[in-house]
């Protein structure tokens, strides 16, 4: 099954490159903590599309079924959480003293859990390799293990530029969390804000 873990690895890659939440919440790690902290911020971005790949392979009509009958719920705690995280990293930004806590590191993970457009992409890719290869369901953990792979690839070097920045810039690296922070809080508003809107209507 060599083509299905270079297609998951591929994958993974692909969806975790556009820059997002997570992207930004791994580059304020990069920009102001410490290796260890970018360590573990990468890491949880990285297993936890690892693990929603999983889940997704383990039965996508059940996942598309929950999430269309809890769909308002479902955007209000996704968008809860990003803004929490923003906040947070505005906080930060604002008073150094405030430490989030490993805040940021959990809502990384969480993100890549709730985040609706990752979910979609995962159905999507998931019914695909199901389509197309016909062993696919006795390989979830290859696939699986592939995306978590493409995703090290993505949120890797993210941390890497933005570390790299860090020794260069440090002038500006208060303005780029203010901005990294509005960028989130932005993204969890119109989640909470789409949540809510489903919840009224409904």
């Amino acid at each position: 099954m060599t083509g299905l873990f270079f297609a998951s690895i591929l994958a993974g890659f692909v969806l975790s490159a556009p820059f997002g939440p997570v992207g930004a919440l791994v580059a304020d790690a990069a920009l102001v903590h410490d290796g260890r902290r970018l360590d573990i911020t990468v890491a949880s971005a990285v297993l936890g599309n690892g693990l929603l790949a999983f889940i997704v392979s383990l039965g996508a009509y059940p996942i598309r079924s929950f999430l269309s009958s809890h769909n308002g719920p479902f955007f209000l705690a996704a968008g809860a959480v990003v803004m929490i995280a923003g906040l947070t990293l505005g906080l930060g930004a604002a008073n150094r003293k405030i430490e989030d806590k490993g805040v940021a590191p959990v809502s990384v993970f969480l993100l890549t859990l709730l985040h609706p457009g990752s979910i979609s992409a995962f159905l999507f890719l998931t019914a695909f390799f199901v389509m197309k290869i016909p062993s696919f369901p006795g390989h979830k953990a290859l696939y699986a293990s592939g995306v978590t792979i493409g995703s090290l690839l993505a949120f890797g070097p993210v941390g890497l530029v933005f570390w790299n920045m860090r020794a260069r810039a440090e002038k500006f690296i208060v303005r780029i969390r203010y901005g990294l922070a509005a960028f989130i809080f932005a993204a969890g508003l119109y989640l909470f804000l789409r949540g809510s809107m489903t919840v009224i209507g409904g």
